[in-house]
């Protein structure tokens, strides 16, 4: 039987509707999707923490996320103490060498066939600008504090109780489609397990080398353009791209030789 014309614009206006939901909530189903990933990697491991014994005792799945949530913190902590004061320093000193430096870059900038049909004094204005707005890039530390607490909270739930989600999930759906959709959905995950385990190799591996590399050439801000190209992997095509533009343009504008 066909369906009516009535059908498909109760449908259409359904989708519509859901789209514009979807484009409110973006920023929210953003944090459950990428908690959703988090907690598909995570739970091997909290799974291989509560297979191991001291005698008759083993973890239970609380004390075990606790103790995986412990290590990270730790992994994260000597992150940061090896990675954030360089980034600080060469924030600093991006801030204070960046109006000095000014005449310099607009001059260099001035070679460029592509750049020097634009004002010098617009140009001058943005790259003298940029050392007002860094103290704003901090006004955005609480909000990512929050979310960052957010995104722990969510996969913290995902990793107890996401099954039950799932199943709960798909028993929403007809019999018959549930059951041909559970073995597509362990698929998926399994499938994504090893994506994300791979990614998170990778950018660890481009940051590292990047730093080796970068101090060896001589750019500055050498530990956040290496902490940089890393992260923005994560983004297929468009991040490596991004990198390297970023890191090729403050290579050219800007140099270590301080008698330049």
């Amino acid at each position: 039987m066909n369906s009516s014309p009535r059908s498909h614009i109760v449908f259409a206006v359904a989708l519509v509707v859901a789209l514009l939901i979807a484009y409110y909530l973006r920023h929210a189903l953003l944090l459950i999707y990428v908690s959703i990933l988090f907690a598909i990697v995570l739970t091997p491991a909290v799974q291989f923490i509560q297979k191991l014994s001291i005698g008759p005792w083993r973890p239970g799945k609380g004390l075990a996320i606790l103790l995986l949530l412990i290590g990270l913190f730790v992994l994260v902590g000597v992150f940061i103490g090896i990675v954030i004061p360089p980034i600080v320093r060469d924030a600093h000193e991006f801030a204070s060498d960046l109006p000095r430096r000014v005449p310099e870059m607009m001059e260099r900038l001035r070679r460029v066939p592509a750049v020097n049909r634009l004002a010098p004094q617009d140009l001058q204005d943005q790259l003298t600008s940029l050392a007002s707005r860094l103290p704003k890039l901090l006004g955005g530390i609480a909000g990512g504090l929050v979310g960052f607490f957010t995104w722990m909270i969510l996969t913290i739930y995902f990793v107890v109780d996401g099954r039950r989600a799932v199943d709960w999930g798909l028993r929403l759906l007809p019999e018959q489609t549930a059951f041909g959709l559970r073995p597509v959905l362990l698929h998926a995950r399994d499938r994504v397990r090893r994506w994300m385990l791979g990614q998170l190799l990778l950018m660890l591996t481009l940051g590292v080398l990047s730093a080796v590399v970068y101090n060896l050439l001589g750019i500055r801000y050498a530990t956040g353009l290496a902490v940089f190209t890393g992260m923005a992997n994560i983004v297929p095509i468009v991040g490596p791209v991004a990198s390297v533009l970023r890191t090729s343009t403050l290579a050219g504008l800007i140099s270590r030789c301080t008698t330049c």
